[in-house]
């Protein structure tokens, strides 16, 4: 009978299998027209530190919806009194419904893998690791346990009728609650950490035990609640229900549901689109800094680096540090001296020591490869790489620091420019980085101003060129804003005064230029309020760079220019440096530009025992290759590249 039961259960679910099923072939169809699925590589490591969200969010939608719908079925089709009648107890009949709703909500994560690994096997080359499997069926039970714990608290909810949407929206508003308030348990509730695994020779050899047995217990009380619920649903609280729904007060109660339901998912859905990098709320602070928050224990959770490993804060006058606690150690002494690197950067634009809001600075968090640190609006990300001395690490932060007075200053003008005014953002944080001499900046400086003179031996960039970083990254190679920018900096200073970065800003704020002006012409705009002559600019930034050419006349000779010849040899484009035998100190470097479909992405490769470069032919699907070749100084920053080349593939 109980199987009988499911089988029912079963098939007034197949519309959820027709949904899922068809959201994946949605999400197939938009990858073959936007991104082609054979150029999709299924990585373990590189889809585990990939976004969660999407598993995560459809988890709740699929599992809210057919949780929902499970038990509230029987009443709205006036079937509960036939089941009543069979020999079974309601708790057989609800555990049938649970056991159908959770198979059905599983075929999600099923689905999802199932269309990573798909797209991973067409991307496969003779170079390309195997299909991790013991990986692809740990997501799984991992978003298993994630939409049947969703499935049970909708099961739970679903009583709640007219009621469901506010009483989930609230729900869901005692999670983020948790989240911002972040007592130490909250961690096990971490769904992220669902999906974080210890991988070691293809095998997985630590599991997130205790985030899953949390969720897991979450499932069963929800279920344990739903079931009371179902088992009693016609009798003394349905009674109870009834006499309450008789009151004048309680219809006022129906109407407002829709309302308040509609209030709670804005607010839900206002807190979510927020930045993820918020800070630690007050309370955590003022727990750490009294010493009453609970510690770690030590063991294999804890390890430094590790997804498990708990996030800690400190707060200094200007900025709040986010951590994780194992990082405390090394990066005491960057908090300890951060005021003194803010002032250092304020005093760089001559303003107050202050910005209007406190900066945030997240040292747990990864960022670009090609970045040792970036800034958005009052937000700082800069991981504490191993590699990093503590000199290097208080630069990175005058850096990041000047980047968010540039944005304090203009009021986010620079970022509405960011075309004309990214060289200049690059450049005047790298200025403010050197404004406080020591050894580590003067080293710096000097691997900043070769490989500004590189660059211009390789073709002169003009200044209108680069306050066009479209036309810039089209043209040459797009990191050169940084040394660029620096000289173009040092040229403002020397034709306006100390404080010209610093009037810059403020006139692109307060006098910002005509919509629709772009390139130099925001400059030629920018200066003239400002009592700069433009004209003068551009003469003091030649003459920069030349001088740095002269300067480094000796280095430049040693580093020929370089030519390459490419073809397309089997399934294979190969990019030949044509280049006579010589020594140099240096490494030969190349970048391509990967068709996307829809973008095109620049990326490095390596080169091979033959000296050559070489990309699969199936990466880029495009008939045309733009490449960019050139040196790779032993001074590390330092490079000399060509201008880009744009070749039709045989």
């Amino acid at each position: 009978m109980t199987l009988t039961i499911l089988s029912k259960e079963l098939r007034s679910l197949r519309i959820y299998v027709l949904l899922v099923f068809g959201y994946v072939l949605l999400e197939f169809g938009y990858v073959c027209v936007t991104e082609f699925p054979d150029l999709q590589s299924f990585a373990a490591a590189d889809h585990m530190n990939g976004e969660k969200s999407e598993i995560i969010a459809f988890s709740v939608i699929f599992g809210s919806i057919i949780g929902a719908f499970a038990l509230g079925q029987e009443r709205e089709q006036r079937t509960q009194s036939f089941l009543d009648g069979l020999p079974v107890s309601r708790w057989q009949v609800f555990l049938m419904k649970l056991i159908a709703a959770c198979l059905i909500a599983i075929l999600w994560p099923i689905a999802h893998m199932a269309l990573h690994v798909g797209c991973g096997a067409l991307s496969m080359t003779s170079i390309s690791e195997p299909i991790n499997w013991a990986y692809t069926g740990a997501v799984i039970a991992s978003g298993s346990i994630l939409v049947t714990m969703i499935v049970c608290i909708a099961m739970m909810l679903s009583f709640l009728r007219q009621w469901f949407a506010l009483g989930a929206g609230l729900a869901v508003w005692g999670v983020i609650w948790l989240r911002m308030n972040a007592p130490d348990w909250a961690r096990w509730f971490n769904t992220t950490e669902l999906f974080v695994f210890e991988l070691k020779d293809g095998m997985v050899i630590a599991w997130p035990w205790q985030t899953m047995m949390a969720h897991a217990g979450v499932a069963l009380a929800a279920m344990i609640i739903a079931g009371c619920a179902y088992a009693w649903r016609d009798g003394w609280w349905s009674r109870l229900l009834q006499r309450w729904g008789r009151w004048r007060f309680f219809a006022w109660l129906k109407v407002l549901a829709p309302v308040g339901a509609v209030v709670a998912w804005i607010g839900v859905m206002i807190q979510v689109s927020k930045d993820d990098d918020e800070p630690p709320s007050r309370r955590q602070t003022t727990q750490i800094a009294a010493g009453t928050a609970s510690q770690p224990k030590p063991g294999k959770d804890t390890a430094e680096g590790s997804d498990f490993d708990p996030f800690d804060s400190r707060e200094t006058k200007h900025y709040d540090f986010l951590l994780r606690r194992s990082q405390a150690d090394k990066a005491s002494g960057l908090i300890r001296l951060a005021d003194v690197v803010h002032d250092e950067a304020a005093s760089f634009f001559g303003s107050a020591p202050a910005p209007p809001e406190r900066i945030v600075v997240d040292l747990a968090s990864a960022v670009v490869s090609h970045a040792a640190g970036q800034t958005n609006w009052t937000k700082v990300r800069m991981p504490l790489r191993p590699e990093f001395s503590s000199d290097e690490l208080r630069r990175i932060l005058r850096h990041e620091t000047a980047h968010v007075y540039i944005e304090q200053l203009s009021d986010g003008g620079a970022s509405s420019f960011f075309n004309e005014m990214r060289a200049f953002h690059e450049g005047a944080a790298t200025a403010a980085e050197f404004a406080t001499p020591s050894k580590d900046s003067e080293k710096t400086r000097a691997e900043m101003e070769l490989w500004a003179a590189l660059a211009h031996s390789r073709g002169t960039i003009s200044l209108d060129l680069l306050c066009n970083n479209k036309a810039l990254s089209r043209d040459r190679d797009g990191f050169l804003v940084y040394p660029l920018g620096y000289v173009f900096t040092r040229a403002l200073i020397r034709a306006g005064g100390v404080d010209v970065p610093r009037r810059a800003m403020e006139t692109l704020r307060d006098s910002p230029p005509a919509p629709g002006t772009s390139g130099a012409d925001v400059w030629r705009h920018i200066s003239q309020r400002c009592g700069v002559s433009w004209e003068r600019v551009i003469a003091i930034y030649a003459d920069e760079l030349n001088t740095l050419v002269k300067r480094e006349q000796a280095t430049i000779a040693r580093l020929p220019r370089v030519k390459a010849k490419v073809q397309v040899v089997g399934d294979q484009i190969v990019i030949h440096p044509q280049l006579g035998a010589m020594a140099v100190p240096a490494r030969l470097r190349c970048r391509v530009e990967k068709d996307r479909g829809l973008i095109d992405e620049p990326v490095s490769l390596r080169m091979n025992a033959s000296g050559d470069f070489v990309l699969p032919r199936a990466e880029h699907a495009g008939i045309k290759l733009r490449y960019l070749i050139g040196w790779q100084t032993h001074q590390g920053m330092a490079s000399a590249y060509e201008p880009w080349e744009e070749v039709t593939l045989e």
